[in-house]
């Protein structure tokens, strides 16, 4: 957006002619909606435009960086461009990442069963059915079964139930269950 500054001439403090969207030189735009995006994208020796001067008749684009040089010129009118509201601070993307939760989800209503075990308690006591889903990608994170770290989980969230396995190539259909593949292990 933009605000009138002054009527009748234009802001002259460290100004240029604006360009062509190439980049070329010299650009009368054909509106004065053109003209203020010129100033939104165009700067001088690393200062942003901050004002622009347009000339109805002409088409002449002239833009600045301050205005208190102002020159007088009939059929000019001199704008302030309005200053950037502070961004909203952006919700957190759902879902997150892989990286972010640790997992992916690999496959819907079933679990993996290469070289697969019950999930252990966190005392190493064997069958343990865990709270949650992140509980159950904790045990994927720290188990292993004959040397072979899991790599991939399934979570029943009705029974809790937390399935952990080598691999997924042997998929078990089984409503209830989601299948999951550590994150650190998603590069194929």
């Amino acid at each position: 957006g933009y605000t009138l500054k002054e009527s009748s001439g234009f802001c002259h403090d460290g100004a240029w002619d604006s360009h062509h969207p190439d980049g070329s030189a010299n650009w009368n735009p054909p509106s004065l909606e053109d003209c203020l995006g010129r100033c939104q994208v165009e700067s001088k020796n690393g200062s942003p435009c901050r004002f622009f001067s347009y000339h109805e008749a002409s088409n002449n684009c002239h833009l600045a960086q301050g205005c208190t040089d102002f020159r007088q010129y009939a059929g000019y009118n001199a704008y302030q461009l309005a200053s950037a509201p502070t961004p909203a601070p952006m919700p957190e993307p759902t879902p997150a990442p892989a990286a972010a939760l640790g997992y992916t989800l690999k496959e819907s209503s079933g679990f993996c069963h290469d070289g697969a075990w019950d999930s252990h308690h966190p005392d190493g006591s064997a069958n343990w059915n865990p709270p949650s889903l992140e509980d159950c990608l904790g045990r994927c994170q720290v188990e292993s079964k004959n040397g072979s770290p899991c790599r991939f989980f399934s979570y029943h969230e009705a029974s809790n139930n937390c399935h952990l396995a080598q691999g997924c190539t042997d998929f078990r259909q089984f409503a209830g269950y989601n299948a999951y593949q550590l994150a650190s292990d998603t590069v194929e």
